[in-house]
C-alpha cells in the first residue's frame, strides 16, 4: 500500500496520522538529536578535560627541562670561560717572565767594578803575567816604588784586560741561566698547569655528557610511558566507539523493524 494513500483509508481515531507528525519530531529521533547524543557520548569517552590537563602538564614539564638544560649549559660555559681566562693569564705571565729574562741580558752587562787593591805582593803576582811587559818594568832608578803606588798602577792596568773576560763570563752566565730557567719554568709550571687544565676540561666534558645522557634517558622514559598510556586510552576509545556503533546499528535495526511492524507499507 503506498504511503500517500494512507489519508484515504479509514483509520482509527486513537492512531495519529503520518502527515500530522513533523519530520523533526517523528518518533523523537531526529538527526540533530542523534548527533547531539553521539557528540555527548564521544565527549564523555574522550575525557577531553583530562587530555587537555595532561597535555598542559607535559608541556610545562618539557619547558622546565628545557630551561634547566639551558641553565646547565650556561653554567658550564661560564666555568670553561673562567678556565680559559686563567690559562691565558698564565700564558701572559710566562711570556712576561721570558721578556724580563731577555731584558736582563743587556742590563746585567755593565762596567765591572774595579778589584780591591791587593794587600800582598804575592796576590798581585799572578795577574801581572797578563799585563804587557812594559807595565811591569822597574823604574830606571834602582829604588822600587812604594807598595801603594805600585798597587794603584796595577789597578789602572787590570780593567783593560779583565773587562773582556768579565763581559764574556757574564754573558755566558746569563745565557746559561736564561735557558735553564726557561726549561725549569716550562717543566715545573707550564706543563703541569696545562695537564691539569686538560684533565679538568675532559672531566667537565664527561660530566656534561653524562648529565645530558641521563636527562635524555629520563625524558625518553617519560615519553614512552605517556605514549603507552595514550595507546591504551586510544584502544579503549576505539572499543567504546565500536560498541557505540554496534548499539547504534542495533537501535536503527530495531527502529526499522518497529516501523515495518507499525506500517508495513512504509
Amino acid at each position: 500500500m503506498p504511503f500517500t494513500s494512507l489519508h484515504l483509508q479509514s483509520i482509527k481515531p486513537s492512531l495519529p496520522q503520518w502527515n500530522s507528525l513533523a519530520t523533526d519530531d517523528m518518533y523523537a529521533w531526529s538527526s540533530e538529536t542523534f548527533d547531539a547524543h553521539v557528540r555527548s557520548a564521544v565527549r564523555a569517552i574522550l575525557h577531553e578535560d583530562s587530555f587537555r590537563y595532561d597535555a598542559r602538564e607535559l608541556l610545562a614539564e618539557q619547558q622546565a627541562q628545557r630551561s634547566e638544560m639551558k641553565a646547565l649549559r650556561h653554567e658550564w660555559k661560564r666555568r670553561c670561560k673562567e678556565l680559559e681566562e686563567q690559562l691565558n693569564a698564565l700564558t701572559d705571565a710566562t711570556e712576561s717572565m721570558r721578556l724580563d729574562v731577555e731584558e736582563l741580558r743587556p742590563q746585567a752587562v755593565g762596567p765591572p767594578t774595579p778589584p780591591p787593591p791587593p794587600a800582598k805582593i804575592s796576590s798581585v803576582a799572578p795577574t801581572s803575567t797578563l799585563l804587557p811587559q812594559h807595565t811591569l818594568m822597574p823604574p830606571s832608578s834602582g829604588v822600587d816604588p812604594p807598595l801603594p803606588a805600585r798597587a794603584a798602577t796595577l789597578a789602572d792596568a787590570v780593567p783593560e784586560v779583565w773587562e773582556d773576560r768579565l763581559v764574556k763570563r757574564v754573558q755566558q752566565l746569563i745565557a746559561d741561566s736564561e735557558e735553564r730557567w726557561l726549561q725549569r719554568v716550562q717543566g715545573e709550571i707550564v706543563q703541569p698547569v696545562l695537564e691539569h687544565v686538560r684533565r679538568l676540561m675532559s672531566a667537565h666534558q664527561s660530566m656534561i655528557e653524562t648529565v645530558v645522557e641521563s636527562r635524555c634517558a629520563q625524558f625518553e622514559t617519560y615519553v614512552d610511558r605517556g605514549r603507552h598510556g595514550w595507546e591504551v586510552q586510544v584502544a579503549e576509545l576505539r572499543s567504546r566507539v565500536s560498541s557505540l556503533r554496534g548499539d547504534t546499528h542495533r537501535a536503527l535495526k530495531d527502529l526499522c523493524q518497529n516501523l515495518n511492524m507499525a506500517c508495513p507499507g512504509l
